[in-house]
């Protein structure tokens, strides 16, 4: 991670952060002369609130618009749900220039935890927590997800990272 101050007296270029690429020279230095006239971009992680959920994207803290056809998610998201998005960012201004990644910001971990459905062809089920002052919580999950070898059954006891 990097940021450019071009000030009258020259360019300077503050590095916090240096990720090798595949290249052999990763860590070369290049003359600041290159740098001039050029947009760096950098990895860059927000913190949020979905705000709103459209059919094919999501609003996230009112500003952020995930079009979910192109953004990696793995999970179902709710309005509500706190989220960290992954992103590219132009170093100089800050813009974001392209939404990669969204997953939840804080991962839950439920124990004790009931196969109430299991479609056996499709390999896909529904495990229920039951709680004691909220709602029960039902999670949809893949067998691929399962430890290898498992085979879900319903009344299953199983724990589960969501």
């Amino acid at each position: 991670m990097a940021y450019i101050d071009d000030e009258e007296e020259g360019l300077f270029v503050k590095v916090e952060k240096i990720l090798p690429k595949d290249s052999q020279n990763a860590l070369e230095v290049i003359p600041s002369s290159q740098l001039l006239g050029k947009s760096f971009e950098l990895d860059r992680k927000i913190t949020g609130t979905i705000t709103e959920k459209r059919v094919s994207s999501l609003i996230v803290d009112f500003n952020h618009c995930l079009n979910l056809s192109v953004v990696k998610c793995d999970f179902i998201l709710e309005v509500g749900d706190k989220v960290c998005v992954e992103c590219s960012a132009d170093v100089a201004t800050g813009q974001i220039k392209e939404y990669k990644y969204v997953k939840p910001a804080n991962r839950k971990f439920f124990t004790h935890c009931v196969i109430t459905h299991y479609n056996e062809e499709m390999g896909v089920g529904i495990v229920l927590f039951e709680t004691k002052n909220e709602r029960n919580i039902e999670i949809a999950f893949s067998k691929s997800v399962s430890r290898p070898g498992f085979l879900p059954a319903i009344n299953d006891m199983v724990s589960v990272k969501h």
